[in-house]
């Protein structure tokens, strides 16, 4: 299959780098050891990195699927046996002859017989896994012989040793991404909403006039009160008047 375009022949637009150091130390990820069969064909490459084989097997189990689901795999000296013994099987083997003589014992006069046998032997053996020089690594890909390389160190080898000398980008920087897409309902809003009532200056602005508001409304009412109490008080003035 084309992992760079999708099943109904588009090209797919981005490709993504899924790079996990130390996954075992996440724990067991059920869905995720199931989905890496399937991440090829989204065009995610998932590159893990663990220490041993020990850390792989404690989280997920002798029968563990990850290393089926990698199309490389790179090791390099390794202390414990479980790796060591791992490494040496994938390596395969190689066909060993062997020759032994045997003569006469003592002074005797007989003649002497040669013997050549062919036995199978790793081609690389668990002690010589252990024992792989630092600059050295393992690789094993789908449809090619194991490879034995040298490392390639970034910062020692052009052109990754002048990337390695850039600073690193400021985390509070913006990202140089593709951007956030623009939602199909922004700029509209809902039923019966004003646009401007959201605004915080504006909500200022209201309130203060609702203070403005309600004090006019107080003062027409303490004027009306004295109003009508300066009416009551002249009329009990006539009713007292009449009296006299």
């Amino acid at each position: 299959t084309d992992e760079a375009r999708a099943s109904d022949g588009r090209v797919k637009q981005r490709r993504l780098l899924m790079l996990m150091d130390e996954f075992p130390l996440l724990g067991r990820v059920s869905f995720f050891e199931k989905s890496l069969r399937l991440l090829s064909g989204y065009g995610v490459k998932v590159m893990f990195v663990a220490q041993s084989l020990n850390d792989i097997v404690e989280t997920y189990g002798v029968h563990n699927t990850i290393l089926d689901n990698c199309a490389v795999y790179t090791a390099f000296a390794a202390l414990d046996p479980l790796t060591q013994d791992k490494v040496s099987r994938m390596t395969g083997a190689v066909l060993e002859t062997r020759t032994s003589r045997s003569g006469p014992a003592g002074l005797g006069t007989g003649r002497a017989s040669i013997s050549r046998s062919q036995t199978d032997r790793p081609l690389l053996e668990p002690g010589e896994v252990r024992g792989l020089p630092e600059d050295e690594q393992i690789v094993f890909a789908a449809g090619v012989r194991p490879l034995r390389a040298r490392k390639l160190r970034y910062d020692r080898t052009r052109p990754f040793r002048t990337r390695s000398q850039m600073a690193a980008p400021d985390q509070a920087a913006r990202l140089d991404g593709p951007g956030r897409p623009r939602h199909p309902w922004s700029g509209r809003r809902g039923f019966g909403e004003d646009a401007e009532i959201s605004l915080p200056l504006f909500k200022e602005v209201v309130g203060a006039m609702d203070e403005r508001k309600a004090a006019a409304q107080a003062a027409e009412a303490y004027r009306d009160a004295v109003r009508d109490l300066a009416a009551q008080r002249a009329v009990l003035d006539h009713l007292q008047g009449d009296r006299k």
